[in-house]
């Protein structure tokens, strides 16, 4: 409340804009939804959108709370009345017994969320119109509420999805044709109040679409998505230099065991791991999936050892600063990826669903606490992923067989779980769809594969009853992979050198376009090239000046270089810039700096 006068204006105008704006008589009870896409949603989002070479566009809806009647259970004769904001009563805008009927949804208000998506989902589902003489329309998913479809009927009746609509409470993101997304975007303009739409796509790749706190590139046939403004200002407030990155060789943590005694807390120094923690979940969970697994020791350690995560997490944080622009990279699928059907069951393609699933058994067991597996599952579509998971075994696995196959009814969950969205996106049924489930260890998939066994790995092949099941039906195959093609790998262990810069490219992690300055490395060479420029005319005024004196000859010792020599160094200057362009490429593509 310091310097309240200082507000009177605005809070003014809010307090009439709320006045003002809201209509419509409301009650009900309370209600409590789900009002947005979830970040694998919106990886599988932009996975299609880049196999079918569609734009993507970016808006927000202005003041959607006050546009939105409460919802159908508040109608239902209670109404809702609050007391004006304390600053407002303070500034004599309102008095203190003054109270207000709720007619419109407001923010702040539980009851809002769910009459804004109520109002939203109404109002999409009543839009029709034409683009290239098919209607078309919004058709709300039923695998997610937040995942609509546009739709495009011929005049035979016959629908095909020709785009998408992701929702996050009042943001949307379109995927489709230019066509499609323009018009369907003058439909939602034409309903609501919204900010200018942000596209990205072929024509559109000067600046970054931002959704869910992903930046959203597009490159050469491909979209990347990175986080890389929040890792600049993460980097920054902790005192961290940025470089523009690359793909990275050294790991994000050494290996090392926490203390043998828990430390002495404050809450001070939890609260400071666990703000580290939490920022580092943060990119885990979107477009850093090499972090997912140091990120979970950390969170692991946390409340026992604080000052000492708060160190490890320095290391990690270093190594955000070498790999700033370092993210996810989706585009058209490689039949041969992962060397096709030599190794996969399936060759690469948009129907065909993979889960790579591994565990790291007793990981670190010095004690009861630690000795617990660890799990680790990612799921693949189209040749990227879009869901993974790390995580500590909830019991201890008494065997290596066992903690595998743990690890792999979680990839089957989460490959269950994906599938209805892909089926959705790509207008088929999901028996259409190929699925896969690839493990590393054979006795896990000798577990799952034949009922009868040993009695000692009874208990296992019971476990086992809901997998196998799926597989006699055939619903999914079950393969056993060699562990340099594990994608699961990078989930369930600390790597650097080679095989983390391999598995990361499987993973099609990549250096993401950026708007920032370029390296230091390159900016050096830039200078030198601008260092030579400028000594080659210098040397061409000395030269001429020279030669204006004195017309007959010239002393060696005061003349750099003949006129006919310009053309020389202007080859070595042209020769320069490519080898700087080269090289510049050469710490973009990772090949060089992924040892730092």
């Amino acid at each position: 409340m310091q310097e309240l006068e200082l507000w009177r204006e605005s809070l003014s105008d809010e307090v009439n804009n709320l006045i003002s704006e809201l209509q419509a008589q409301v009650d009900g009870e309370l209600e409590y939804v789900r009002v947005e896409i979830s970040c694998q949603e919106a990886q599988v989002f932009n996975n299609k959108a880049a196999e079918e070479e569609w734009f993507l566009a970016g808006l927000d809806i202005s003041k959607a709370f006050l546009t939105a009647p409460m919802s159908q259970v508040q109608r239902q004769g209670r109404l809702i009345i609050v007391q004006p904001p304390k600053a407002a009563v303070k500034l004599g805008l309102c008095s203190p017994s003054e109270r207000w009927v709720v007619r419109k949804a407001l923010y702040g208000l539980a009851e809002s969320p769910a009459a804004w998506v109520e109002w939203r989902d109404t109002r999409l589902l009543q839009m029709r119109w034409q683009t290239g003489g098919l209607d078309m329309k919004f058709k709300k998913s039923e695998v997610d509420p937040s995942l609509y479809l546009i739709i495009a009927t011929d005049p035979e009746g016959k629908e095909t999805v020709k785009g998408t609509l992701g929702l996050y409470v009042d943001d949307f993101l379109l995927a489709g044709s230019m066509s499609t997304i323009t018009d369907a975007i003058q439909q939602i303009r034409a309903e609501w109040k919204t900010s200018e739409p942000e596209f990205c796509g072929r024509g559109h790749d000067d600046k970054p679409l931002k959704f869910l706190g992903i930046q959203i590139f597009w490159n050469d046939g491909a979209y990347y998505l990175n986080q890389e403004d929040f890792v600049r200002d993460l980097l920054q407030r902790r005192g961290f230099h940025a470089d523009a990155g690359g793909i990275g060789g050294a790991g994000p943590m050494s290996k090392e065991a926490p203390p043998d005694e828990p430390e002495e807390t404050s809450v001070e120094a939890l609260r400071t791991a666990q703000a580290a923690v939490g920022e580092l979940l943060w990119l885990a969970l979107k477009c850093r999936a090499e972090l997912a697994f140091c990120t979970s020791q950390l969170s692991v350690w946390c409340t026992r050892y604080p000052r000492f995560v708060a160190r490890k997490a320095d290391e990690v944080f270093h190594y955000l600063s070498r790999t700033v622009t370092l993210g996810l990279k989706y585009s058209k699928v490689d039949p041969m990826s992962l060397g096709g059907d030599s190794q996969l069951r399936f060759k690469r393609s948009v129907k065909v669903l993979e889960a790579y699933a591994d565990a790291s058994f007793a990981a670190g067991c010095d004690s009861d606490e630690t000795a617990r597996s660890h799990s680790g599952a990612v799921v693949v579509w189209a040749d990227s992923p879009v869901m993974w998971m790390t995580q500590r075994q909830t019991t201890v696995a008494l065997s290596t067989a066992e903690a595998e196959l743990n690890a792999a009814l979680e990839g089957t969950t989460m490959l269950q779980s994906v599938a209805p969205i892909v089926s959705a996106l790509l207008g088929i049924n999901e028996d259409g769809l190929s699925k896969a489930l690839y493990i590393d260890s054979v006795s896990a998939c000798s577990i799952i594969s034949v009922v009868a066994g040993a009695w000692r790995t009874r208990h296992l092949r019971i476990r086992a009853a809901g997998l196998r099941s799926l597989l006699n039906s055939g619903y999914l195959v079950v393969a056993h992979l060699k562990g340099e093609h594990m994608l699961a790998d990078m989930l369930t262990k600390l790597m650097n050198g080679a095989i983390f810069v391999n598995l990361k490219q499987m993973w099609q992690m990549a250096i993401a376009p950026s708007m920032h300055l370029v390296s230091d490395a390159a900016r050096a060479a830039a200078a030198a090239v601008a260092i030579l420029v400028a000594t080659t005319l210098q040397g061409y005024e000395l030269v001429h000046a020279t030669s204006s004196t004195s017309l007959t000859t010239t002393s060696s010792t005061t003349r750099w270089f003949d006129r006919t020599d310009i053309g020389f160094f202007l080859v070595l200057v042209f020769i320069m810039v490519a080898v700087h362009n080269v090289v510049s490429a050469v710490f973009q593509s990772g090949m060089v700096r992924s040892w730092w």
